[in-house]
C-alpha cells in the first residue's frame, strides 16, 4: 500500500490525549486543521499571578480533561455505556480464560467485568522497584549487545494493513511469514546424500541423458531451492530441462512442466527477468499446442503476473491477469473458484498502486462470487472480507471497514473458534480502527479480547502479549482510565525487560517508558515523570535513534514536567533542545514544532521575559495558521488566548 493519505487521522501533541510514540513516527508530517488530539497539553501550566485569569478562562487553559476527538468517517459514535464497565479492570488481567468477547457490544461489556490485573509477572527484576539493582539503561545495553546480527527497523511490509502500520509499526518479521526452513539440517543432509547417491547410480546404469536421471536432477534442484541455494538449484533445473527437451521435444508436457519449475526457482532467486522469459516461452508453446484460450496457458500466465508484481510492474501484471480472467470466465464460467481467485489478485494489485476505490469495488464482487460458489461461511469469504476492509481503511471509509471486519470475525469464530489466530488478528484490527477513530472505550474492549487470546496461546510473558498490553494501556489512557493504563504499561515493561529477544522488544521499552512518563505527568507525579522521561531519552540514545521525532517529543514532555515542578530554568533548557532538534531536522512547519514554541512562550511568560514570550507565541501562531489549523484548534485557541491576555488584539 504505497500511497498513504493521512487526512482526517489524529496527530500528536497531548499529555493525556496524546497518541502513541509508534504512531508519532508514522505521521510526522500530518497537517490536519480539524485535529483535536491536543487536549491535555499543559494542565495548570500558568505563570505566578495568573490564577485569576485561569479561573476566568478555565475552558481555555485547563486542557487535562478535554477530549474533542472527532469521529472519523462513519464509525458509530461511542455513546453507549461501555465506559462504565471499564471500572472493573482494576484487579487481574491474568488467568480468566473463559471466552473471548464477541462483537456484540453487550457481550463485550459483560465479559469485560470478569477481568482484572494479575499479579506481577515473575521476572528477575523490575526497574520500577525502588530497590532496583540494575538501571534500565544497562539492561537495554546488555540486550543490544546480546542481539546477534539483527538490524534495526527497516521498511514495514506493504502487505500489513494500513492502520496497523500507522499505529503499530514493527519489524517486517513480526507481521510477515518469512520463508524459514523448519526441516532439521540432519534430515536435509540425509535427503541430499540420498538423491546424490541415486543420481550417481542412475548415471552409471542408464547414462547421463536418461529421463530417470533428469527426474532425480530436478528433485535435487528442488531440495537446493528449499535450502535457498538458488545458484545450484537453477543449474540443476536447467540440466533437467535440457534432457527433457532433447529426449521428448520442446512441445512435450513434461518438458513444459520442467520449464515452469525452472521459472519458479528463478523467481525465488529474484531473477525476475529470466523467470518472465521462461514463463512466456511456456505460454507461447502451450497456446500453439492447445489454442489461445488454453486454461493451462492461463495458469502459467498467473505465475508470470505474480513475477511482474514482485518486479514492481503492477500495471502489466493487471493487464496479464485481466486476460487470464477473460479466458477462465469463457471456459470455466463465473462460478468457478479460479475466477474469484483471479479477481481477488487483480483487486490486490489495485491496492498496491493505490487505487482503493476500484480495489474495493472489485473485492465486493469477489466476496459475492466466493459466497455463491463456496458458501457464505467459507474461510475464503472471511479472507476476502478482511482484504476488503483493508481497502476501506486505506480509503478512510472506516465504517465500511468495521462492518466487513465484524462479518469476517463472525465467520472465523464459527469455523475456528474465538481463540484462533485468525479471530485474534481480526479482533486486533477492529481495535486498531476504534483506536484510530477516537473510540477508545471500544478499542479497550477489543484489545482486552486480544489479550485473553494471546495469553491463552502464547503464555503470560510472551513479548507479543506485551504488545497487546501496551495498546490496551494506550486505549485505557485515552478513555480516562489512567490508573488501569499505568498497571498495563508496567506489565508490558516487565515482559519486555525480562523476555524481550529482538530489536523491536528493546525499542518498545522506550515506547513504554514514554507512556509511563506521560501517565505520571497526568497524575501530577512530576518527579516520577521527569525520572522516567530521562530514562527514556537515555534508552533511545543507547539504541542510536535519531533525535527527531522521538527524542524531541520526549524533550518537550520533559520540559512540561519540569515546569509543573516549578523548575523553570530546566524546563526552558529542555524545550530549547526540542526546538533545536526540529530546526535541525527541517521540520519547522510541523504542528509539533508550533507546540514547542507555544510551551516556550508560556515558560518565558512565567519568567517575566515578555518580549521573548511574544516572539515565541507569534511564531507558534504562524506555524499553526500555515498548517491549516482553524480557530477552534486547541493549540491555536490557547495561543490566541495568551496573546489577548497580554494586550494584543488578534483576529483569525
Amino acid at each position: 500500500l504505497e500511497t498513504i493519505n493521512t487526512k482526517g487521522m489524529p496527530s500528536f501533541g497531548t499529555t493525556r490525549g496524546r497518541p502513541t510514540r509508534a504512531e508519532l513516527r508514522m505521521q510526522q508530517d500530518t497537517k490536519d486543521p480539524n485535529n483535536k488530539w491536543y487536549a491535555g497539553m499543559f494542565a495548570g501550566f500558568l505563570p505566578p499571578g495568573a490564577e485569576a485569569a485561569e479561573s476566568r478562562n478555565s475552558n481555555d487553559f485547563n486542557w487535562a480533561n478535554e477530549r474533542g476527538h472527532e469521529d472519523r468517517d462513519g464509525v458509530e459514535d461511542d455513546n453507549s455505556t461501555v465506559g462504565e464497565t471499564l471500572d472493573a479492570l482494576g484487579r487481574d488481567l491474568g488467568n480468566d480464560m473463559r471466552s473471548l468477547p464477541s462483537l456484540e457490544e453487550r457481550s463485550l461489556e459483560a465479559s469485560l467485568g470478569t477481568l482484572s490485573l494479575s499479579k506481577k509477572v515473575p521476572l528477575p527484576f523490575s526497574f520500577l522497584n525502588s530497590k532496583k539493582t540494575e538501571t534500565v539503561e544497562s539492561v537495554v545495553e546488555k540486550k543490544i549487545n546480546n542481539l546477534k546480527s539483527e538490524r534495526s527497523l527497516t521498511a514495514i511490509d506493504k502487505s500489513v494493513p494500513y492502520l496497523q502500520r500507522r499505529l503499530q509499526p514493527k519489524p517486517p518479521q513480526v507481521y510477515t511469514e518469512t520463508k524459514k526452513r523448519t526441516t532439521p539440517d540432519s534430515i536435509v543432509d540425509s535427503r541430499r546424500h540420498m538423491l546424490v547417491r541415486e543420481l550417481r547410480d542412475a548415471v552409471a546404469k542408464y547414462g547421463r541423458f536418461d529421463l530417470r536421471c533428469a527426474n532425480i536432477t530436478a528433485a535435487l534442484g528442488d531440495l537446493y531451492d528449499e535450502i535457498e541455494d538458488h545458484v545450484q538449484a537453477i543449474r540443476l533445473h536447467k540440466d533437467a530441462v535440457s534432457v527433457f527437451s532433447v529426449k521428448l521435444g520442446d512441445n512435450d508436457q513434461k518438458a513444459l512442466t520442467a520449464r515452469v519449475r525452472l521459472g519458479q526457482v528463478q523467481e525465488n532467486a529474484s531473477e525476475y527477468d529470466d523467470a518472465i522469459a521462461t514463463y512466456y516461452y511456456v505460454i507461447s508453446m502451450t497456446r500453439a499446442l492447445n489454442g489461445e484460450k488454453s486454461p493451462k496457458a492461463a495458469s502459467v500466465a498467473m505465475k508470470m503476473a505474480e513475477t511482474l508484481r514482485k518486479k514492481g510492474e503492477n500495471e502489466l501484471a493487471i493487464k496479464t491477469l485481466k486476460k487470464v480472467l477473460k479466458i477462465y470466465r469463457e471456459i470455466l464460467g463465473d462460478g468457478h473458484p479460479k475466477v474469484s481467485n483471479v479477481v481477488d489478485d487483480i483487486a490486490k494489485l489495485y491496492v498496491s498502486i493505490g487505487d482503493y476505490i476500484k480495489a474495493s469495488a472489485i473485492l465486493e464482487q469477489v466476496v459475492k462470487l466466493k459466497a455463491a460458489t463456496m458458501g457464505a461461511t467459507d474461510k475464503s469469504v472471511a479472507d476476502s472480507l478482511v482484504d476488503l476492509s483493508s481497502c476501506y481503511e486505506c480509503a478512510e471509509q472506516y465504517n465500511k471497514a468495521m462492518k466487513n471486519l465484524k462479518k469476517a470475525y463472525k465467520i472465523q469464530e464459527d469455523l475456528e473458534g474465538e481463540a484462533s489466530d485468525a479471530c485474534i488478528l481480526t479482533l486486533e484490527r477492529i481495535g486498531v480502527i476504534y483506536q484510530a477513530t477516537g473510540h477508545f472505550k471500544k478499542a479497550a474492549i477489543a484489545y482486552l479480547g486480544v489479550l485473553r487470546g494471546r495469553k491463552h496461546t502464547l503464555g503470560e510473558s510472551h513479548p507479543t502479549v506485551a504488545d497487546t498490553y501496551f495498546h490496551l494501556a494506550v486505549s485505557l489512557r485515552e478513555s480516562g482510565q489512567e490508573d488501569k493504563a499505568f498497571k498495563c504499561m508496567k506489565q508490558a515493561l516487565n515482559i519486555y525487560v525480562g523476555e524481550g529477544k529482538n530489536m523491536h522488544d528493546v525499542m518498545m521499552i522506550a515506547e513504554v517508558m514514554h507512556e509511563l512518563g506521560v501517565l505520571h505527568k497526568a497524575k501530577a507525579e512530576y518527579g516520577d515523570s521527569i525520572k522516567t522521561l530521562k530514562q527514556e531519552i537515555a534508552v533511545r540514545r543507547k539504541l542510536g535513534q535519531p533525535d527527531y521525532p522521538s527524542i524531541a517529543e520526549a524533550m518537550k514532555c520533559l520540559g512540561q514536567a519540569e515546569f509543573e515542578s516549578k523548575n523553570q530554568v530546566r524546563a526552558l533548557n529542555h524545550l530549547k533542545d526540542a526546538r533545536s532538534i526540529y530546526e535541525k531536522a527541517g521540520k519547522t512547519s510541523d504542528i509539533a514544532y508550533g507546540e514547542v514554541l507555544l510551551n516556550l512562550g508560556i515558560v518565558f511568560r512565567a519568567m517575566r521575559k515578555q518580549q521573548k514570550c511574544r516572539d515565541a507565541l507569534f511564531e507558534a501562531l504562524t506555524v499553526f495558521k500555515n498548517a491549516g489549523c482553524g480557530s477552534e484548534h486547541p493549540l491555536l485557541s490557547k495561543t490566541l488566548a495568551i496573546l489577548r491576555e497580554m494586550g494584543h488584539r488578534i483576529n483569525i
